[in-house]
Formats: C-alpha cells, sequence, structure tokens
C-alpha cells in the first residue's frame, strides 16, 4: 500500500500526516455524507481530521481528533431527560456542553449531516433549563428542558 504525506501549515505550527492512497484525504465540506465510505477521513477548514466509523450502537458515525464518535442525528425529537435516558439505553451518552464546545473548536459542522439546529446536552444550567448546542451558529444556550429537541449520541473511542 503506498503512503503519501500531507504537510498542512497552521498558523505558525505545522502538522505531518500520514494517510493510505485507499482513503485518501479529503475536504469535509466537500463530502456526499449518503455515500461516504467507512475508513474516509477529510479535513476540515479548521485543519482538524475526522475519520467515518462503524460504531456497534451508533451505526455509521464521525470520529473527532480526541477519539469522540459522533452518531447520526435520531428520528424523534425528546425533553432532555429522554435524551439522557435515550443514550444510555443504547450504551453510549448525550454529549456534554463541552464535547460540542470542543467539536466546534474543530470544525464539525462541516462534517455532520443536519447539524444546523439546536441539540440537547447532558449539562444542566439551573434545574428546569439545560445547555442546547446551537449548530446553525455554533454556540451554547439555554433551555427549559421539557421542550422536546434534537438528539446526537457520542461514545469514546476505547
Amino acid at each position: 500500500m503506498n503512503k503519501f504525506v500531507l504537510v498542512l501549515t497552521l498558523l505558525t505550527s505545522t502538522a505531518v500526516f500520514a494517510f493510505s492512497d485507499e482513503y485518501p484525504l479529503v475536504s469535509c465540506s466537500s463530502i456526499d455524507h449518503q455515500n461516504t465510505q467507512i475508513g474516509t477521513k477529510c479535513i476540515t477548514t479548521k485543519g482538524v481530521i475526522f475519520e467515518r466509523v462503524k460504531h456497534t450502537n451508533l451505526g455509521e458515525a464521525w470520529m473527532g481528533p480526541d477519539g469522540l464518535i459522533w452518531g447520526q442525528t435520531l428520528k424523534r425529537r425528546y425533553i432532555q431527560s429522554d435524551a439522557v435516558a435515550l443514550c444510555n439505553q443504547l450504551g453510549v451518552s448525550l454529549p456534554t456542553r463541552e464535547d460540542f464546545e470542543r467539536a466546534d473548536t474543530y470544525g464539525f459542522r462541516e462534517v455532520l449531516p443536519g447539524i444546523q439546529n439546536w441539540f440537547w446536552t447532558s449539562s444542566a444550567s439551573s434545574p428546569n433549563y439545560g445547555f442546547q448546542y446551537s449548530g446553525f451558529f455554533g454556540y451554547i444556550q439555554s433551555g427549559a428542558i421539557e421542550q422536546p429537541g434534537p438528539v446526537r449520541c457520542v461514545e469514546f473511542n476505547r
């Protein structure tokens, strides 16, 4: 298997990545999310690499450089406590506020289809409010925990 090296200069630092010819590095913003093969790696405009993976409980998903695997948006909307319970039932977790903030610095909105919405986090802002991640704007907001909303579950690659 032939290898090639991509040298990427970000601000003042240089990072070197090696990838196989079988799964070349592509731009995350140019990916066809319906037909992306497992093993495909893409790079965001922020210079961060994500990989398409198959996860036992999350199905086809994307793994970030920190090892956090992001599942697809679940088809129904849930109140925050049900979102936490559902992800736990699947053997995974509802992302924390910090998970979303870190992933946003990586440029994960270029990787995840359907992220242009707000999503529940497992973090509470007060007894009746929880933190939500706004995928359209890329920031955290507070919302009533009884308001149904979209859910994505995550798990760290072990």
